[in-house]
């Protein structure tokens, strides 16, 4: 926020308390603040590229993992537009940094890249009941769509259709963080929407 740019930080939130620590001489100590939880992040993001090689320097995508696998949490103090009750937040941003879960969501989801990959369009984001899904590569088209929620079970899947947009009836999920999974006839591509 410091630049005034209104952005959600922090994206997620990690271990930064008391975090052991090797010091001088091969003793340990126990340190505090964002050396400590970065490399958390920074250790998720290994896992997640060791897990599903083809994730490797997608970098929006390995962010959603993290995101959205993220264990939600909520705080009583709220910060410019970002209420501290409602996930994100600019406390604790999607959550507390989940490294199995990450791990679990990388692997779950495939992602055979071209040379020239096309991108799919989802709006409106956030949402509160339809959501559609748009292909800007003519020579692709949607095989299925998966609404996947925060703990990785699949709660809408749409399949068998050749369409290059769709728009799907979101209105009984939850309110929350999901993800999407787009099939084409060539690639998978991921992504997070927000329901109002």
């Amino acid at each position: 926020m410091i630049d005034s740019s209104f952005r959600l930080k922090p994206n997620v939130s990690a271990p930064g308390v008391n975090v052991r620590s090797v010091i001088r001489g091969g003793s340990f100590a126990g340190f505090n603040g964002t050396s400590m939880a970065g490399p958390h992040v920074a250790g998720i993001v290994a896992l997640i590229i060791s897990a599903n090689p083809a994730l490797a320097g997608n970098v929006d995508v390995i962010e959603d993992i993290i995101e959205g696998s993220a264990i939600p949490a909520v705080s009583e103090m709220s910060c410019s537009n970002f209420d501290g009750a409602s996930v994100p937040n600019a406390v604790f941003g999607y959550g507390i940094a989940n490294a199995l879960q990450a791990v679990n969501r990388a692997l779950e989801f495939t992602n055979t890249l071209e040379n020239e990959p096309s991108s799919v369009k989802v709006f409106p984001n956030p949402t509160d009941e339809f959501l559609t899904f748009v292909i800007e590569n003519g020579n692709e088209v949607m095989e299925n769509i998966g609404i996947i929620d925060l703990s990785g079970r699949v709660v809408i899947v749409m399949e068998q259709r050749k369409n290059l947009i769709y728009t799907m009836p979101v209105a009984s999920l939850e309110s929350g963080i999901y993800f999407y999974q787009v099939k084409t006839n060539q690639q998978t591509m991921v992504g997070k929407f927000v329901k109002l």
